[in-house]
């Protein structure tokens, strides 16, 4: 049989969404606490720690921090101010969580429920704006 397997992955502002979809059917699907608003505030220069509640970037902010990180090649953008080395470390870690929560995902539903592998990835949500995802 060979079944198409699709993951859907809604990477939203404060959790994200993952869905494993074959002929159209749910196959399974999990919200993980993997958020993106603490990177896109750590792009935009606000620091939580030290930032004031009412000084939170707004939408229009977090969505151009979105378009500044180039999942590819996000340690040697130009541009990148004091602390870029904890943004490439902050980033990294992120894009490595995000992964190992789609393969144990995938995992459980293959040993669970016979899941066929995943032939394709669609990423949606304010993640699916980061170049190169």
């Amino acid at each position: 049989m060979n079944e198409k397997t699709r993951a859907a992955i809604a990477i939203g502002i404060d959790c994200t969404d993952i869905v494993l979809m074959s002929e159209g059917l749910i196959i399974y699907a999990r919200s993980i606490p993997l958020d993106i608003r603490s990177l896109l505030e750590a792009w935009s220069g606000y620091h939580e720690e030290t930032g004031e509640k009412d000084n939170r970037p707004g939408p229009q902010r977090l969505a151009l921090a979105a378009r500044m990180i180039d999942c590819l090649n996000f340690g040697n953008q130009a541009g990148q101010g004091p602390g870029s080395r904890d943004l490439t470390t902050q980033t990294r870690d992120w894009l490595t969580r995000l992964t190992r929560e789609l393969g144990q995902t995938w995992d459980y539903a293959h040993r669970q429920l016979d899941c066929p592998e995943i032939d394709s990835i669609h990423i949606t949500g304010e993640g699916a704006l980061l170049t190169n995802l």
